[in-house]
């Protein structure tokens, strides 16, 4: 199950993106994913609609923990944060991996 609850992702714009968006340094912040939440259930299929720059990728990047989110909470099949899923999948393949190195060379 996948639970995502108060999801929100700023990012810092560059001087660059600033210019183009045309704020002062203190509008230096782009919200991307604003206050998300959604529950999906095993066996079903999402959607993520939206138009251009809605946040669909990075929401997709926060799942799979490629991004950290700025606030707000994620839950994949229990594991409870990007930093938790991570070490977790890190214990749970490191071993395993090891193991099949060494079936490898013998």
């Amino acid at each position: 199950m996948i639970e995502v609850k108060n999801l929100t992702k700023t990012f810092k714009l560059s001087k660059e993106g600033r210019r183009e968006q045309s704020a002062s340094k203190k509008d230096s912040r782009f919200t991307a994913v604003s206050d998300l939440s959604f529950t999906c259930q095993p066996g079903r299929v999402l959607s993520l609609l939206g138009h251009n720059g809605a946040g669909k990728t990075t929401t997709l990047r926060i799942l799979a923990t490629m991004l950290k989110p700025t606030s707000g909470s994620v839950s994949i099949c229990g594991y409870g944060s990007v930093r938790d899923s991570r070490q977790e999948y890190l214990r749970n393949t490191t071993n395993e991996w090891y193991d099949l190195i060494l079936a490898w060379n013998l």
